[in-house]
């Protein structure tokens, strides 16, 4: 996300009142993302804090794939196992 947003490590880091290096450190993985981490990074990068989270390949999610998200956020642990068996009914078999 920093990437797609034009910014180095050193201008996120300002934004969000770090170091380079901590921006470096979780970049790489070697320091945990932690709700406190993404409350601070998510005005910097003008996101939802969820959004860092969702990441894949680069790309945000659609509007529709982040309702989906906050709404499965919301179930219980049963609902959600009963949401995800519902969901695998309509996945492709695999070749």
């Amino acid at each position: 996300m920093r990437l797609q947003s034009g910014l180095t490590q050193q201008e996120l880091a300002v934004r969000s009142g770090t170091s380079q290096a901590q921006i470096d450190r979780l970049e790489k993985g070697t320091r945990r993302i932690t709700p406190d981490w993404l409350e601070r990074l998510a005005p910097a990068l003008d996101c939802k804090p969820l959004e860092i989270l969702g990441q894949q390949g680069g790309q945000r999610l659609t509007d529709q794939e982040q309702e989906l998200l906050d709404l499965f956020r919301f179930l219980n642990r049963e609902q959600q196992q009963a949401f995800i068996g519902t969901l695998r009914a309509f996945q492709p078999p695999k070749s």
